[in-house]
């Protein structure tokens, strides 16, 4: 009987497996290629803890040879407890910028950034975990050895009460009239834009801040009136500020924006938060919570200068 020709006409539909064999395995090449290229770590572990991505950069960071990981049991490898305790728990609810610290098999302590993603595979629901991560162990230190020359030694005069931000008046000296000042500290730079265009016509003067050096830096040293503070930025922990200002700077308000309404009763729970906006943040909500601030930044500061 013979065998009918397939229409390989310009109209003809390409065959199921278009792919040869030899292609199949250059792009699995090229796949291993670009997740060895990624400067973060990259590690993703399946549903039963047995891990199918490694890569070189991961490596770098833990001290683990990716040859012994990949296709291991996770939990084995005493370096990765804390990363795999975590992706573990990502399993019901992913995680965005943590921090957690690693000790490496030659005992070096090392502060790691890290976000975790579901893996998903068609109808079957969540079948893993995807974890990006990076080193900022060195960030961290350039930032203290930066900062701390003079920002701690006013953050301890403030707590003692020895430092002054703000000029004090003599009995017959008026306070020099200027615009109320809002600090805003965000990691994206359209955010930043978006916020400054809108406090700025309603008459402020606003500061910008993109991480956790220039937040400390400007709170500490410009005459702030309020802060606006995104509680997820990538090398900041938002509720660490927070505290932070709630010891040495109480008189300052903070209004915190996230990407979750779950940190709302969290944050607020900090007498120096006003308000907390989850993102994207409306015009109208951002006005609302910066006059209430505002406001309270005016009667605490009328209570002092009374007393």
């Amino acid at each position: 009987m013979p065998t009918e020709e397939k229409d390989s006409g310009p109209g003809a539909e390409p065959e199921a497996s278009s792919i040869p064999c030899d292609g199949m395995l250059l792009l699995h090449k090229y796949k291993e290629d670009i997740v060895n290229s990624l400067e973060c770590g990259l590690m993703v572990m399946d549903a039963d803890g047995l891990v199918i991505v490694f890569n070189k950069a991961a490596g770098e960071i833990t001290g683990e040879n990716p040859e012994e990981v990949l296709f291991s049991q996770a939990d084995r490898h005493g370096t990765l407890r804390h990363l795999t305790t975590l992706m573990k728990k990502s399993l019901n609810k992913p995680t965005r910028r943590q921090e957690i610290e690693l000790e490496t098999g030659s005992g070096e302590r090392k502060i790691i950034g890290i976000s975790t993603y579901l893996m998903r595979h068609g109808g079957e629901g969540v079948v893993g975990v995807i974890a990006v991560f990076t080193d900022l162990t060195q960030v961290k230190r350039d930032v203290e050895t930066k900062v701390g020359s003079g920002t701690r030694k006013k953050e301890d005069e403030m707590a003692a009460g020895t430092y002054f931000r703000r000029h004090e008046r003599g009995p017959d000296e008026q306070e020099p009239e200027r615009r109320l000042a809002v600090l805003v500290a965000d990691a994206d730079t359209s955010t930043r834009d978006f916020y400054m265009e809108v406090l700025e016509r309603a008459g402020c003067e606003v500061l910008l801040a993109r991480d956790r050096e220039e937040i400390i830096w400007k709170s500490f040293h410009e005459a702030i009136d309020l802060l606006i503070l995104d509680l997820e930025m990538p090398d900041c922990n938002g509720i660490e500020i927070v505290q932070r200002l709630l010891r040495t700077d109480p008189d300052l308000p903070v209004v915190c924006t996230g990407n979750s309404d779950a940190e709302n009763g969290y944050v607020l729970v900090y007498t120096n938060v006003v308000s907390y906006l989850p993102k994207p943040v409306s015009i109208i909500e951002l006005k609302r919570a910066v006059a209430k601030g505002l406001e309270m930044a005016a009667r605490r500061r009328e209570a002092v200068v009374g007393s």
